[in-house]
Parts: structure tokens; C-alpha cells; sequence
């Protein structure tokens, strides 16, 4: 019988990097632990400056991106990334398309 547990342990130590912009000038990279589970999370200055003043802070911004991953942690990094994409569009109420696409 094998030890599984080594292989959850590695999954668990790696960094799941996630693109809110893209073509992204000015990155801001933040790395947010959800579940154990580190994510770095890098987007546009512009982007993350309007939904640092959308939520009322950095921390507040940061929170929020953090219980939105919760949300989808379990699954794959694409499909995350997409949902926050969504969810920041649904926030900023974004018609035109001019801070997440």
C-alpha cells in the first residue's frame, strides 16, 4: 500500500498562478492563500486600483478575492480565473468592458 499522503502534501505546496489581464501593464502580483492553497494572483495596476476603491481598501479588495476563489478553489485554474473575471465584472457593473476582459 502506497502513501498518498506525500502526493496530496506536493499538490498542496504549489502555487496556482492566476491572470486577471491580460495584456497586463503595470502588474500587480498578490499571492493569496485560500484553503491551504496558495494563489498568485496578478492583474492590471488600473484593475486592481478600481477594485481596491470598489471595496473600500487593499485589504478589503484582497478579501474579497480570496472568498470568490473559495467559492471555486476545487477547480482548475482556468475555470477560476474565469469566474473571477466574471464576478469582477458583475462589481464593477462594467458595460464597456475597460477594466476586466
Amino acid at each position: 500500500m502506497s502513501d498518498d499522503s506525500s502526493h496530496d502534501n506536493t499538490q498542496q505546496a504549489s502555487v496556482a498562478t492566476l491572470w486577471l489581464d491580460w495584456p497586463c501593464t503595470n502588474p500587480i502580483c498578490k499571492v493569496i492563500t485560500v484553503h491551504s492553497r496558495d494563489f498568485q494572483i496578478t492583474m492590471s495596476e488600473i484593475t486592481y486600483n478600481a477594485l481596491c476603491l470598489h471595496r473600500g481598501n487593499s485589504h478589503k479588495a484582497d478579501c474579497w478575492i480570496a472568498s470568490v476563489i473559495a467559492e471555486v478553489d476545487t477547480l482548475h485554474n482556468v475555470a477560476i480565473e474565469g469566474y473571477i473575471r466574471i464576478m469582477m465584472r458583475v462589481i464593477f457593473d462594467d458595460d464597456n468592458g475597460s477594466f476586466v476582459r
